[in-house]
């Protein structure tokens, strides 16, 4: 059991080397907390240029900024998606045979082909799930998690926990933390929602579509 921990801490840890066998917890524990107090925000300057280290203020200028950041006013014009989007403009389209493939249900062997291209000791979502989980359970779960995504593909909708994620502020180097726009915002997704939009993006990995990109781009430019 401590074993499982002390791997747990190293994962977190961000360590990129250890001896085999370590037993050093208290090492690793102690390189988590050190990254997780420089992922903390301990004080911003607010909108109107003052300094503070309140939680309460922080948290309010946080929540305030990337609320305006991703408030849909930076969205491509109705005439660019348009432009994109309008076949009739002469831009490649698929034929049904690929429509086809691309669309529907997911398999389960192209799915589990999926699992074994993620890379490995990488932190998970807010389900605690790796994807080192997955490849050691597939043969026990993996065609309920197949089934599950496909209901989503009848029912149009993920589950409540398939949708979510959880947000985390990465710094960004060399620029004044006690600014916000300095904080590059991540989303930590669950494994099983990562599998389905990975396989659905390996279907599109076509050659046709692939060398008609040059013409695409040389046609809107």
């Amino acid at each position: 059991m401590y074993d499982y921990i002390t791997q747990g801490a190293i994962i977190r840890s961000r360590a990129t080397w250890y001896e085999l066998g370590e037993k050093n917890n208290k090492y690793f524990l102690n390189l988590e907390k050190c990254n997780k107090k420089k992922s903390s925000v301990h004080k911003i300057f607010t909108r109107d240029g003052k300094l503070t280290n309140n939680p309460k203020k922080i948290m309010d200028e946080l929540e305030s900024f990337y609320a305006s950041l991703f408030d849909g006013s930076s969205c491509p014009s109705d005439f660019a998606t348009s432009m994109f989007l309008d076949n009739s403009g002469g831009f490649p389209a698929l034929t049904d045979d690929s429509r086809k493939i691309r669309e529907g249900k997911l398999g389960y062997s192209e799915c589990f082909s999926v699992v074994g291209t993620f890379p490995k000791n990488k932190t998970p979502g807010n389900d605690g799930l790796t994807i080192e989980f997955y490849l050691a359970f597939w043969p026990l779960f993996g065609r309920l998690l197949v089934d599950s995504l496909n209901y989503t593909f009848e029912f149009g909708e993920l589950s409540n926990s398939q949708k979510q994620a959880i947000i985390t502020l990465i710094e960004k180097k060399g620029k004044d933390k006690r600014m916000i726009k300095n904080w590059r915002p991540i989303f930590l997704i669950n494994v099983d929602a990562k599998i389905a939009s990975k396989t659905l993006a390996k279907r599109l990995q076509n050659r046709q579509i692939k060398n008609s990109a040059p013409e695409i781009l040389q046609r809107m430019f």
